[in-house]
């Protein structure tokens, strides 16, 4: 991919950003990059990677503030769809293709690696939810607060594909659809919070965002 070859020349070659202006740069690349495959289902679970490596009390961490807010809406809205479908732990345990699926991505993403944590089946609702909302956080908002920088490389348009945007109805039930509803409703209030922090806090603060709005 094109903003592959542009990260590999910009910033991990030898001239890069990595190397002039951080102490991983050069030789120590190789180990900060053999420490990154060391990934376990707890460090993509933002609140207990953030307590893990004790970043509770750090002042102005807005990474992890308007992470943690995202990770908690995206979890209410998840549970409100699983339990939906999944009423009780028997019903989790009994479904074969969901039991397929975390098994094969156990399997083939994580090449059977038990020491990763990641689970190999489901026993109950609440890792079905918890699961899902690592998969969408780690998709989306942390997608986006790590590569989004990025932009500023890639935005000739010339180079950008063109995106679709139709309007989907992916569930017509009552139920989802109110949750779908609730999520879009919390994410434009998070997002309202945030940019106001931005205009109001920009004299005091050259960076008051976070880069996952």
């Amino acid at each position: 991919m094109h903003i592959n070859i542009i990260a590999r020349k910009t910033f991990i070659s030898e001239d890069g950003v990595f190397t002039k202006l951080s102490v991983i740069g050069g030789e120590e690349m190789l180990i900060f990059l053999r420490r990154a495959f060391s990934v376990t289902y707890s460090s993509l679970c933002l609140p207990e990677d953030i307590t893990a490596r004790g970043l509770e009390s750090v002042p102005n961490f807005y990474y992890r503030d308007d992470g943690l807010r995202l990770w908690d809406i995206i979890n209410r809205f998840v549970e409100g769809m699983v339990r939906h479908y999944y009423p009780c732990d028997g019903e989790v345990q009994q479904d074969s293709e969901l039991q397929s699926w975390i098994k094969e991505i156990f399997t083939h993403g994580f090449l059977e690696q038990s020491c990763t944590g990641i689970p190999q089946c489901f026993s109950s609702v609440e890792e079905v939810i918890k699961f899902i909302t690592m998969v969408i956080f780690t998709v989306s908002v942390q997608h986006s607060a790590v590569n989004g920088g990025q932009f500023d490389f890639t935005r000739d348009l010339k180079t950008l594909s063109h995106l679709g945007v139709f309007p989907e109805e992916n569930f017509c039930e009552h139920g989802p659809l109110k949750h779908v509803l609730a999520l879009q409703e919390e994410l434009k209030v998070l997002t309202e919070g945030i940019n106001k922090r931005k205009r109001c806090s920009k004299a005091a603060l050259p960076l008051p965002v976070s880069g996952a709005n």
